[in-house]
């Protein structure tokens, strides 16, 4: 129960920061009147058609009706964001899947220590690899420059995803596991003094720091999230981080202002299902 309240003040106090936000964006069609492109009655039935008058419990209730329209598309902004939302997660969790089971089994095959190569690969930004895929776009023709939907473009930000991903993982599970160390230094002695093989040995660490594992890694894809408007635009593929991004250079003050809202809602309700894995976790130990 404390774990929705938290979403739920989350989301009123979110709400009405992007709200305030918006509203101090201004009129976006102030300048149609200003030139005599439109009489200041259209321009005010403009507004209102695009919910730009309203207080923040009439933006919130115009989220129950797919949200305010977009500037740019004409179509209800949040069930626009949604529609994007889904092209990005079908490829953010099976490429983060994908990264997730990696860790482990390096992990398990390095026996929890990894190697300063991947190491180091931990802190190389996810935009550097996305200007990489740019540049072979221009040079190579891969991915697809155009910006639409290709499967190339699927499958870049699939390489990009784990490339930035795996590294990171790897390295907080090594970690995880050099905090619980004193933990497990008496289980292992005893199964070391029993004969079981090292892999055995390593597949029950593993399983002891599989939930704090899962924690951090849902921690984690909460920031990828975030950060898919720092990868998208760059391949133009069509995701949620693209929509934002292009609402935000447009101008789009109904489309921006939903989407920071939803991601913002997303962030909140995967890291307070992160934490209530992480007390699990407490109470289990």
């Amino acid at each position: 129960m404390k774990y929705v309240i938290n979403v739920l003040v989350s989301f009123v106090i979110l709400s009405l920061v992007t709200f305030i936000i918006a509203k101090g964006l201004g009129n976006p069609f102030a300048g149609l009147g200003s030139r005599g492109y439109l009489s200041s009655s259209q321009v005010e039935e403009l507004k209102k058609s695009f919910h730009l008058n309203e207080n923040p419990l009439d933006f919130l209730a115009s989220l129950l009706h797919g949200g305010p329209p977009s500037l740019m598309y004409g179509k209800p902004s949040l069930t626009l964001f949604l529609s994007y939302a889904l092209t990005s997660f079908s490829v953010l969790v099976p490429s983060f899947s994908l990264a997730f089971i990696a860790s482990a089994l390096t992990a398990l095959v390095t026996d929890f220590k990894g190697n300063k190569v991947l190491n180091s690969l931990a802190y190389v930004p996810e935009y550097l690899y996305a200007a990489l895929l740019f540049l072979s776009s221009w040079t190579l023709g891969w991915p697809s420059p155009l910006p639409s939907f290709d499967p190339s473009k699927a499958l870049a930000y699939g390489i990009i995803v784990f490339l930035v991903e795996f590294p990171k993982l790897l390295q907080g599970l090594i970690g995880l596991y050099e905090d619980s160390e004193r933990y497990l230094e008496e289980p292992l002695k005893l199964l070391k003094a029993a004969g079981l093989p090292k892999v055995r040995r390593n597949l029950a660490i593993l399983k002891f720091l599989m939930i704090p594992f899962i924690s951090l890694s849902l921690y984690s894809f909460v920031m990828l999230a975030e950060r898919s408007v720092l990868i998208e635009p760059f391949i133009s593929f069509p995701g949620m981080g693209d929509l934002l991004y292009n609402a935000v250079v447009n101008a789009d003050i109904t489309l921006a202002t939903t989407s920071f809202l939803a991601i913002g809602l997303i962030a909140i309700i995967m890291a307070n299902i992160a934490s209530l894995v992480e007390k699990f976790w407490g109470m289990r130990t």
